[in-house]
Protein backbone atom coordinates (compact mmCIF):
# COMPACT_ATOMS: atom_id res chain seq x y z
CA UNK A 1 0.00 0.00 0.00
CA UNK A 2 1.50 3.52 -0.59
CA UNK A 3 0.48 6.90 0.23
CA UNK A 4 1.51 10.79 0.39
CA UNK A 5 2.63 11.65 3.32
CA UNK A 6 5.78 13.30 4.74
CA UNK A 7 6.42 14.81 1.60
CA UNK A 8 6.78 11.84 -0.40
CA UNK A 9 5.27 8.90 -1.03
CA UNK A 10 5.23 6.55 1.12
CA UNK A 11 5.16 2.45 0.44
CA UNK A 12 4.98 -0.37 2.71
CA UNK A 13 4.42 -3.96 0.88
CA UNK A 14 3.95 -6.94 3.28
CA UNK A 15 5.31 -10.49 2.14
CA UNK A 16 2.99 -12.37 4.14
CA UNK A 17 -0.82 -12.65 5.21
CA UNK A 18 -1.70 -9.65 7.25
CA UNK A 19 -4.96 -7.96 8.16
CA UNK A 20 -6.12 -4.63 6.32
CA UNK A 21 -6.07 -3.34 9.77
CA UNK A 22 -2.01 -3.38 9.88
CA UNK A 23 -1.71 -0.97 7.00
CA UNK A 24 -4.66 1.29 8.20
CA UNK A 25 -2.32 1.53 11.74
CA UNK A 26 0.55 2.42 10.03
CA UNK A 27 -0.81 5.62 7.83
CA UNK A 28 -2.31 6.82 10.77
CA UNK A 29 0.84 6.70 12.56
CA UNK A 30 2.69 8.75 9.98
CA UNK A 31 -0.52 11.10 9.97
CA UNK A 32 0.29 11.61 13.75
CA UNK A 33 4.08 11.97 13.22
CA UNK A 34 3.54 14.46 10.16
CA UNK A 35 1.15 16.60 12.94
CA UNK A 36 3.69 16.81 15.38
CA UNK A 37 7.19 17.39 12.76
CA UNK A 38 6.27 18.84 9.53
CA UNK A 39 7.09 22.70 9.29
CA UNK A 40 4.98 23.57 7.24
CA UNK A 41 1.55 22.27 8.93
CA UNK A 42 0.40 25.75 11.35
CA UNK A 43 -0.78 23.09 14.01
CA UNK A 44 2.10 21.21 14.24
CA UNK A 45 4.25 21.15 17.25
CA UNK A 46 7.26 21.59 15.63
CA UNK A 47 5.99 25.27 13.98
CA UNK A 48 4.76 25.88 17.36
CA UNK A 49 8.57 25.62 18.44
CA UNK A 50 9.65 27.67 15.53
CA UNK A 51 6.82 30.70 16.32
CA UNK A 52 7.55 30.90 19.86
CA UNK A 53 11.34 31.54 19.01
CA UNK A 54 12.89 34.02 21.68
CA UNK A 55 9.90 34.27 22.91
CA UNK A 56 8.86 31.65 25.48
CA UNK A 57 9.31 27.61 25.83
CA UNK A 58 6.73 25.10 23.96
CA UNK A 59 5.27 21.78 25.63
CA UNK A 60 5.88 19.28 22.71
CA UNK A 61 5.59 15.58 22.90
CA UNK A 62 7.96 13.24 24.18
CA UNK A 63 8.59 11.67 21.11
CA UNK A 64 9.53 15.18 19.62
CA UNK A 65 12.18 15.79 22.22
CA UNK A 66 13.46 12.08 22.22
CA UNK A 67 13.74 13.20 17.78
CA UNK A 68 15.19 16.73 18.51
CA UNK A 69 17.40 14.72 21.34
CA UNK A 70 19.14 12.95 18.79
CA UNK A 71 19.14 15.46 15.75
CA UNK A 72 21.47 17.77 18.65
CA UNK A 73 23.35 14.76 19.57
CA UNK A 74 24.42 14.26 15.72
CA UNK A 75 25.02 18.15 15.28
CA UNK A 76 27.47 18.15 18.54
CA UNK A 77 29.99 15.58 17.13
CA UNK A 78 29.60 16.39 13.55
CA UNK A 79 30.14 20.11 14.51
CA UNK A 80 27.01 21.16 12.85
CA UNK A 81 27.70 18.97 9.69
CA UNK A 82 24.57 17.60 10.74
CA UNK A 83 22.01 20.70 11.69
CA UNK A 84 18.50 20.76 13.36
CA UNK A 85 18.66 24.16 13.31
CA UNK A 86 18.99 25.21 9.69
CA UNK A 87 15.14 26.32 9.11
CA UNK A 88 15.96 30.26 8.42
CA UNK A 89 18.44 29.15 6.12
CA UNK A 90 16.17 26.20 4.13
CA UNK A 91 13.22 28.59 3.99
CA UNK A 92 15.59 31.16 2.16
CA UNK A 93 16.73 28.81 -0.61
CA UNK A 94 13.18 27.44 -0.75
CA UNK A 95 15.02 23.69 -2.58
CA UNK A 96 11.69 21.65 -3.42
CA UNK A 97 9.60 24.52 -2.62
CA UNK A 98 7.47 26.67 -4.95
CA UNK A 99 9.74 29.59 -5.20
CA UNK A 100 13.33 28.48 -5.21
CA UNK A 101 15.92 30.77 -5.52
CA UNK A 102 19.70 32.16 -5.11
CA UNK A 103 19.17 34.68 -2.07
CA UNK A 104 21.78 37.24 -1.70
CA UNK A 105 25.27 36.81 0.97
CA UNK A 106 23.75 39.40 2.97
CA UNK A 107 20.66 36.94 3.50
CA UNK A 108 22.65 34.23 4.19
CA UNK A 109 24.84 35.68 6.35
CA UNK A 110 21.54 36.84 8.48
CA UNK A 111 19.83 33.58 8.31
CA UNK A 112 23.31 31.74 9.41
CA UNK A 113 23.27 33.93 12.39
CA UNK A 114 20.12 32.33 13.50
CA UNK A 115 21.08 28.84 12.91
CA UNK A 116 22.91 27.39 15.79
CA UNK A 117 22.28 24.20 17.17
CA UNK A 118 23.85 24.68 20.51
CA UNK A 119 20.85 27.79 21.21
CA UNK A 120 17.93 25.28 21.20
CA UNK A 121 17.19 24.23 25.01
CA UNK A 122 15.04 21.15 26.11
CA UNK A 123 13.79 20.96 29.65
CA UNK A 124 13.11 17.08 29.70
CA UNK A 125 11.58 17.48 33.31
CA UNK A 126 9.10 20.37 31.84
CA UNK A 127 8.74 18.53 28.73
CA UNK A 128 9.04 21.96 26.42
CA UNK A 129 11.83 23.26 24.09
CA UNK A 130 13.24 26.87 23.53
CA UNK A 131 14.86 28.52 20.71
CA UNK A 132 16.67 31.26 22.01
CA UNK A 133 16.53 33.85 19.17
CA UNK A 134 13.95 35.70 17.50
CA UNK A 135 13.52 34.06 13.84
CA UNK A 136 15.32 30.52 14.74
CA UNK A 137 13.45 27.65 13.40
CA UNK A 138 13.96 24.12 13.51
CA UNK A 139 14.01 21.53 10.58
CA UNK A 140 14.17 17.95 11.23
CA UNK A 141 13.39 16.92 8.02
CA UNK A 142 16.63 15.07 7.46
CA UNK A 143 15.87 12.60 10.42
CA UNK A 144 12.12 12.55 10.73
CA UNK A 145 11.81 9.84 8.09
CA UNK A 146 13.85 7.40 9.70
CA UNK A 147 11.89 7.75 12.96
CA UNK A 148 8.81 6.84 10.63
CA UNK A 149 10.50 4.04 8.84
CA UNK A 150 11.30 2.58 12.57
CA UNK A 151 7.99 3.64 14.07
CA UNK A 152 6.51 1.70 10.75
CA UNK A 153 8.89 -1.63 11.45
CA UNK A 154 7.58 -1.48 15.10
CA UNK A 155 3.76 -1.92 14.44
CA UNK A 156 4.73 -4.12 11.45
CA UNK A 157 6.49 -6.48 13.98
CA UNK A 158 4.05 -6.06 16.97
CA UNK A 159 1.11 -7.25 14.30
CA UNK A 160 3.21 -10.35 13.79
CA UNK A 161 4.49 -9.30 10.52
CA UNK A 162 8.24 -11.15 9.38
CA UNK A 163 8.57 -9.87 5.81
CA UNK A 164 8.40 -6.48 4.65
CA UNK A 165 10.21 -3.88 2.41
CA UNK A 166 9.28 -0.27 3.80
CA UNK A 167 10.17 2.39 1.27
CA UNK A 168 9.62 5.91 2.24
CA UNK A 169 11.25 7.99 -0.51
CA UNK A 170 15.22 7.14 0.18
CA UNK A 171 14.48 5.66 2.94
CA UNK A 172 14.14 1.63 3.05
CA UNK A 173 13.80 -0.69 6.03
CA UNK A 174 13.73 -4.31 4.90
CA UNK A 175 12.30 -6.95 7.10
CA UNK A 176 13.58 -10.01 7.58
CA UNK A 177 13.65 -11.92 3.63
CA UNK A 178 11.45 -13.04 1.24
CA UNK A 179 11.03 -15.94 -0.03
CA UNK A 180 11.05 -18.16 -3.38
CA UNK A 181 7.92 -19.58 -4.74
CA UNK A 182 7.30 -23.54 -4.56
CA UNK A 183 7.54 -26.03 -2.23
CA UNK A 184 10.87 -25.25 -0.71
CA UNK A 185 10.55 -21.54 -0.33
CA UNK A 186 13.98 -20.88 0.61
CA UNK A 187 14.93 -17.42 1.95
CA UNK A 188 16.11 -15.09 -0.31
CA UNK A 189 17.65 -11.65 0.46
CA UNK A 190 16.23 -8.26 -0.56
CA UNK A 191 18.40 -6.73 -3.25
CA UNK A 192 17.75 -2.94 -3.23
CA UNK A 193 18.82 -0.78 -5.88
CA UNK A 194 21.39 2.04 -4.92
CA UNK A 195 19.75 5.05 -7.33
CA UNK A 196 22.25 6.48 -10.28
CA UNK A 197 22.42 9.84 -9.10
CA UNK A 198 22.93 11.75 -12.68
CA UNK A 199 19.89 9.19 -14.01
CA UNK A 200 15.99 9.07 -13.58
CA UNK A 201 14.81 7.79 -10.82
CA UNK A 202 14.45 3.81 -11.05
CA UNK A 203 18.03 4.18 -12.84
CA UNK A 204 20.25 2.17 -10.38
CA UNK A 205 24.12 2.44 -10.68
CA UNK A 206 24.17 -0.67 -8.61
CA UNK A 207 22.41 -2.96 -5.85
CA UNK A 208 22.80 -4.57 -2.76
CA UNK A 209 21.86 -7.88 -1.08
CA UNK A 210 20.67 -7.15 2.58
CA UNK A 211 18.01 -9.25 5.17
CA UNK A 212 16.66 -7.14 8.50
CA UNK A 213 18.83 -3.92 7.15
CA UNK A 214 18.05 -0.48 6.70
CA UNK A 215 19.27 2.32 3.64
CA UNK A 216 19.44 5.74 3.43
CA UNK A 217 20.48 7.89 0.68
CA UNK A 218 21.36 11.63 0.45
CA UNK A 219 22.69 13.14 -2.79
CA UNK A 220 22.71 15.85 -5.21
CA UNK A 221 19.92 14.51 -7.21
CA UNK A 222 16.96 14.06 -4.42
CA UNK A 223 15.44 18.04 -4.08
CA UNK A 224 17.47 20.89 -6.59
CA UNK A 225 16.83 23.21 -8.88
CA UNK A 226 19.04 24.71 -11.40
CA UNK A 227 20.12 28.35 -12.59
CA UNK A 228 22.36 29.29 -15.37
CA UNK A 229 23.76 25.67 -15.82
CA UNK A 230 24.06 25.61 -12.45
CA UNK A 231 22.69 23.17 -9.71
CA UNK A 232 21.50 23.82 -6.22
CA UNK A 233 20.48 20.79 -4.09
CA UNK A 234 18.70 20.93 -0.71
CA UNK A 235 21.88 19.85 1.42
CA UNK A 236 22.97 22.66 2.85
CA UNK A 237 26.31 23.81 4.63
CA UNK A 238 25.56 25.58 8.10
CA UNK A 239 29.60 27.06 7.51
CA UNK A 240 29.34 28.76 3.86
CA UNK A 241 25.15 29.05 3.57
CA UNK A 242 25.90 27.52 0.07
CA UNK A 243 25.02 24.31 -1.01
CA UNK A 244 27.68 21.42 0.77
CA UNK A 245 30.23 21.32 -2.45
CA UNK A 246 32.18 18.18 -2.68
CA UNK A 247 33.35 15.16 -4.50
CA UNK A 248 30.27 13.45 -3.61
CA UNK A 249 26.87 12.87 -5.66
CA UNK A 250 24.99 10.90 -3.09
CA UNK A 251 25.97 8.79 0.01
CA UNK A 252 24.22 5.77 1.00
CA UNK A 253 24.19 4.47 4.92
CA UNK A 254 23.28 0.89 4.76
CA UNK A 255 22.90 -0.55 8.58
CA UNK A 256 21.01 -3.15 10.23
CA UNK A 257 17.45 -3.32 11.32
CA UNK A 258 17.65 -5.13 14.70
CA UNK A 259 19.51 -2.14 16.34
CA UNK A 260 16.82 0.24 18.09
CA UNK A 261 15.93 3.39 15.79
CA UNK A 262 18.47 2.01 13.46
CA UNK A 263 16.42 3.96 10.51
CA UNK A 264 16.48 7.30 12.14
CA UNK A 265 20.49 6.96 12.70
CA UNK A 266 20.77 6.07 8.95
CA UNK A 267 18.67 8.69 8.24
CA UNK A 268 21.05 11.39 10.56
CA UNK A 269 24.28 9.68 8.82
CA UNK A 270 23.29 9.75 5.58
CA UNK A 271 23.09 13.69 5.49
CA UNK A 272 25.93 14.05 8.27
CA UNK A 273 28.58 11.61 6.06
CA UNK A 274 27.54 13.77 2.66
CA UNK A 275 28.22 17.13 4.11
CA UNK A 276 31.64 15.63 5.25
CA UNK A 277 32.38 14.16 1.75
CA UNK A 278 34.88 11.42 0.99
CA UNK A 279 37.61 13.41 2.77
CA UNK A 280 35.88 13.09 6.61
CA UNK A 281 33.12 10.85 6.35
CA UNK A 282 35.04 7.69 5.86
CA UNK A 283 36.80 8.40 9.34
CA UNK A 284 33.57 9.69 10.89
CA UNK A 285 31.88 6.24 9.95
CA UNK A 286 34.05 4.55 11.98
CA UNK A 287 32.31 6.26 14.94
CA UNK A 288 29.08 3.43 14.16
CA UNK A 289 30.61 -0.29 14.12
CA UNK A 290 28.51 -2.25 11.54
CA UNK A 291 27.51 0.42 9.71
CA UNK A 292 28.33 -0.01 5.99
CA UNK A 293 28.19 3.24 3.08
CA UNK A 294 28.40 3.51 -0.75
CA UNK A 295 29.55 6.49 -1.59
CA UNK A 296 28.94 7.64 -5.63
CA UNK A 297 31.39 10.48 -6.95
CA UNK A 298 30.69 12.70 -9.23
CA UNK A 299 33.08 11.28 -11.87
CA UNK A 300 31.11 8.03 -11.65
CA UNK A 301 33.23 6.53 -9.42
CA UNK A 302 31.75 3.93 -6.44
CA UNK A 303 33.75 3.40 -3.57
CA UNK A 304 32.05 1.27 -0.72
CA UNK A 305 33.47 0.16 3.02
CA UNK A 306 34.41 -3.28 3.37
CA UNK A 307 32.06 -5.04 5.27
CA UNK A 308 29.79 -4.69 1.90
CA UNK A 309 32.25 -6.65 0.34
CA UNK A 310 30.35 -9.63 -1.68
CA UNK A 311 27.07 -8.11 -1.37
CA UNK A 312 27.30 -5.15 -3.15
CA UNK A 313 26.81 -6.00 -7.14
CA UNK A 314 27.11 -2.99 -10.24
Amino acid sequence: MSKLALGTVCSVRVYQKAEPSVFTAVFKRLSEIEDIFSPHIYSSNLNSINENSGVSTVRVPNELIFVLKTALYYAEISDGAFNPALGPLIQLWDIGGDNPRIPSPVEIENALSLCSWRDVEINEDDGTVFLRKDGMALDLGAIVKGYAADETARILKEAGVKKALIDFGGNILALGAKQEAGFLRKEILWRIGVQDPVKERGDYVAAISVKDATLVTSGVYERFFEKNGVRYHHILSFKTGMPVENSLASVTIIQAADAEYASMQADALSTTIFALGCEQGPSFLQKFPGTEAVFILKTGEIMETDGLKGRLSK
